[in-house]
């Protein structure tokens, strides 16, 4: 899988007893992520059997392009032992007029090893509601029944009915204007994403510099340069950061291989008690020990009208930043 992650990526791997093998990601002085294929590649042996692909990708917000995915795809003809199992739960939400591609779509080879899991709870914008499907072929999707069965054995039947009702309506029906709700959701984020970035730039103390985003629920934030800016004791390991001494926050702890709380996590921790601001350190969606790790970003979400961005309150809370 490429790193940064979605977290629950790695949790069921382990549960699993499969080995993780991460390939980078990085940025470039435009805030645009890029996925380091030569990394995958050289990663894959004969022994590989699974690649998770995240498109568009969770938390960069990065849409595959048809030459990426003709390169991923060129690299998986290599190994045909392997199968794809593509996260697309974003897929109904491209921004600035692109277009969603999908993997398994370019060829039946690619269409025979891929599995393709799709989010009730992400494109209704109910992530409660854990309800989903896979599409893929016959022999893939009967195992992923095993798992399913395993793991939760059943979802609620009122949700799973309530889908039945609304997903073709909701593809095929104008919603406030647009052709269909999915159409909507997606301006409506995008929206969110471009009120966000200029609320960021508001900021008079801490810097913060907004990736490229192109579908997605979150938008990464880089906040290199900002270490003189954080009170100490947020860079102190496994200490008590808040004033409370009586706390109930358990905060996460680090261990030997750390001489100080990453840049990432004692940002997001100073803005959660000192500013209001919850945000998520992106190295949350790497594994401890990875060498390919991002510090220096922290992940805020833009899942939500552009209003919220626009709020009095919301604007003077960014400028005393």
């Amino acid at each position: 899988m490429f790193e940064p992650y979605y977290s629950q990526y790695i949790n069921c791997a382990e549960f699993s007893g499969a080995e993780v093998v991460t390939h980078p990601m990085w940025a470039d002085d435009n805030q645009e992520w890029h996925f380091d294929f030569k990394h995958l590649e050289e990663s894959l042996d004969a022994t590989s059997k699974i690649i998770i692909i995240t498109n568009p990708h969770n938390p960069t917000g990065r849409m595959w392009t048809q030459e990426e995915l003709q390169r991923f795809s060129d690299i998986m003809d290599k190994f045909p032992q392997c199968t794809v199992l593509n996260d697309e739960v974003y897929f109904h939400l491209p921004f600035d007029g692109r277009k969603h591609l999908c993997f398994s779509n370019m060829s039946e080879k690619n269409w025979a090893k891929t599995l393709n899991v799709h989010s009730a709870g992400k494109m209704f914008n109910a992530t409660g509601w854990k309800i989903g499907w896979t599409i893929g072929p016959k022999e893939l999707v009967h195992q992923a029944f095993f798992v399913h069965e395993a793991a939760c054995f059943n979802c609620n039947v009122p949700g799973q009915v309530a889908m039945g009702r609304v997903l073709e309506r909701a593809f095929t029906q104008e919603y406030e204007g647009y052709p269909n709700y999915f159409a909507w959701t997606a301006a409506q984020f995008q929206a969110g994403r471009d009120e966000a970035v200029k609320l960021i730039e508001t900021t008079t103390n801490i810097k913060f510099k907004a990736s490229k985003i192109e579908s997605g629920y979150f938008m990464p934030l880089d906040i290199s340069g900002n270490e003189d800016k954080i009170p100490a004791k947020y860079f102190v390991l496994n200490g008590n950061y808040e004033e409370d001494p009586d706390t109930k926050v358990k905060s996460m702890k680090f261990g030997n291989e750390f001489d100080t709380v990453p840049l990432d996590f004692a940002v997001a921790r100073y803005l959660a008690v000192e500013k209001g601001l919850s945000c998520m350190p992106i190295t949350n969606f790497a594994p401890f020990e990875s060498k390919h790790a991002k510090h220096n970003y922290i992940r805020l979400a833009i899942c939500r009208p552009a209003a919220q961005f626009t709020d009095p309150v919301m604007q003077e809370k960014f400028k005393k930043m």
